[in-house]
């Protein structure tokens, strides 16, 4: 995925309707953690596995999925944006931090497909 690392992934496991399962070990598909532990010693241990995982591409089929394109993602915080805009604010203060703080959380996303895609933005 990103710097040739291998990611370690416990959580949904629906993971793999949208990222390539081949590119990271997902723990919940071994039978308990120590199958999982055994798996990341065996591609400490053989190089050739290990960069064939790592090169995977991150996303299925090497395609970023629609809900992480720049038009889905502005169209969420859209949404989120103008549906808070909607309900009476506790404190305006409150509102503009939380707007802030999505503004910024766009961003980090953005960057963060940016990067695993390859794709660089803004100065260098």
């Amino acid at each position: 995925m990103l710097e040739s690392c291998i990611p370690v992934y416990w959580g949904n496991p629906e993971v793999g309707k949208d990222f390539n399962s081949n590119s990271f070990i997902q723990v919940n598909r071994y039978a308990n953690y120590e199958a999982a532990i055994e798996r990341i010693i065996e591609l400490d241990k053989n190089e050739d596995q290990y960069l064939q995982m790592a090169m995977q591409p991150c996303f299925q089929d090497n395609q970023l999925p629609q809900e992480f394109s720049n038009e889905s993602l502005e169209a969420f915080f859209d949404f989120v944006v103008s549906d808070m805009k909607t309900k009476p604010p506790v404190a305006a203060s409150t509102v503009k931090a939380s707007l802030h703080k999505l503004q910024l959380f766009k961003g980090k996303i953005q960057n963060s497909i940016y990067h695993r895609l390859g794709i660089h933005t803004g100065f260098r």
